[in-house]
């Protein structure tokens, strides 16, 4: 990911692509909407991906390399909350880090489709909740923290 850089008190620099000889100068306030409406965007792609799912499919495991639906939804919402956020739930840091070792210990990665909790709707409300608050983070950190906010987000959005 590109490093920005500040300009000015209200300007950030963003490098262009490598071909390009000029870098874009946007207003930082500008760079938070544009951060909050493509984190809105992604997550959003996934709830228009299990719109047509009825709840007894959120749970099926085909494989074991694949998490089910209701899992893969609560994982990125889980790095989301253990990366950029305060915990909402202590229950599921287990429950939902994949191989984030050094984080701590996890659910076996054959088992997850086993999980009939939280059920999907407690996991639909947990993704609303942390959802609201990466929002309002996007939208009033600092911008001595800005940097390192904008990667974490975009770790988890590529990783949605």
């Amino acid at each position: 990911m590109p490093v920005c850089r500040q300009r000015s008190q209200t300007n950030i620099v963003i490098p262009d692509n490598p071909g390009n000889k000029t870098d874009t100068v946007v207003n930082m306030n500008t760079y938070r909407e544009v951060m909050i409406s493509k984190f809105d965007r992604v997550r959003e792609h996934t709830e228009a991906l299990c719109k047509p799912l009825e709840i007894d499919d959120y749970q099926l495991q085909s494989i074991v390399q694949t998490s089910p639906p209701k899992r893969h939804i609560a994982h990125v919402t889980w790095f989301f909350e253990a990366f950029v956020l305060p915990h909402f739930h202590p229950d599921f840091a287990y429950l939902f880090n994949s191989y984030y070792y050094t984080v701590g210990k996890m659910h076996p990665r054959s088992d997850r489709g086993l999980l009939s909790r939280p059920t999907v709707e407690e996991v639909w409300r947990y993704r609303t909740y942390v959802d609201e608050r990466v929002r309002e983070l996007l939208a009033s950190v600092d911008e001595s923290h800005w940097e390192e906010l904008v990667f974490r987000v975009n770790l988890g959005l590529n990783h949605e």
